[in-house]
């Protein structure tokens, strides 16, 4: 009876431990530099939604808007993929990376331009728990389009 009693403890604590951690959304805001001869400064903000496919990996779709410079707009989309270095500690590093969208706008005096291209980024991260639903994120990243991001972000776990 004792032996059939751990193994079930066993095994119900291996699978509790194997589950995928809870969605999360995230609200972001902070700064981001295109890099032409220097940088053109753009302030950020966004939201995106994690959801894990495995204890450490999860899917990032995120989407910012970017404000420069005069009418300088950019709008992103992008699905990203994460790796959580540690699972869910009260302090999570993790890193960060993804290929999608970028809508471009600016007027020129009379004109208005505007266009699409290819970006991807990557970089790290850490959450930091506050409670434990509620965590704060910095972030730093780069890519290309040549960018160099550095973001923060509060967020929720379902």
């Amino acid at each position: 009876m004792k032996l059939t009693t751990l193994v079930i403890v066993l095994f119900t604590a291996t699978a509790v431990a194997q589950q995928k951690p809870r969605p999360e959304i995230k609200a972001t805001a902070g700064w981001v530099g295109f890099i032409d001869e220097s940088f053109i400064d753009h302030g950020v903000f966004g939201g995106a939604m994690r959801y894990y496919i495995t204890p450490r990996i999860g899917i990032e779709p995120e989407v910012l808007y970017m404000a420069g410079p005069g009418s300088d707009r950019d709008v992103t989309l992008i699905p990203h993929i994460s790796f959580d270095f540690l699972r869910r500690q009260n302090v999570q590093p993790y890193v960060i990376g993804g290929a999608g969208w970028l809508h471009h706008s600016q007027k020129f005096g009379p004109l208005k331009f505007s266009n699409n291209d290819w970006v991807v980024n990557g970089g790290v991260g850490v959450k930091v728990f506050i409670t434990p639903r509620l965590f704060v994120a910095p972030e730093f990243r780069l890519g290309f389009e040549t960018t160099v991001r550095a973001t923060g972000s509060i967020g929720f776990v379902f």
